[in-house]
């Protein structure tokens, strides 16, 4: 299974999938951002945009680049509780550990920052 999600991270996003039917919008795996601490994702909803395939995973459907799938090599998704709410936690299979930014990171040589 490409992406492993957990009874409660499932139960959380189909609760916000049936909030966001009614507009047609639909649950979308995206990358956030790679940092030098790993990439970081987040499930938001809105429409499908071209290129992107649905995945299985359970009795849910989500959203995603195909190359996120093949960089990643899955997802597991969960949820915690963060100051006294419910969030999901979605951690790659296989992290990457590589900057895309321009600030100083602990991946840079001290020579860089000449």
């Amino acid at each position: 299974m490409k992406i492993k999600i957990s009874d409660s991270a499932l139960d959380y996003v189909k609760r916000k999938t049936r909030f966001y039917s009614s507009r047609n919008r639909k649950p979308r795996l995206i990358r956030v951002a790679k940092t030098c601490q790993g990439a970081r994702f987040a499930v938001v909803f809105g429409f499908p945009l071209a290129g992107e395939n649905a995945v299985s995973a359970r009795e849910l459907e989500l959203y995603l680049a195909p190359e996120l799938l093949s960089e990643y090599q899955g997802f597991e998704i969960s949820t915690e509780v963060f100051f006294f709410t419910r969030r999901l936690l979605i951690n790659p299979v296989q992290q990457s550990y590589a900057c895309d930014c321009d600030t100083k990171c602990a991946n840079r040589h001290p020579s860089e920052d000449k």
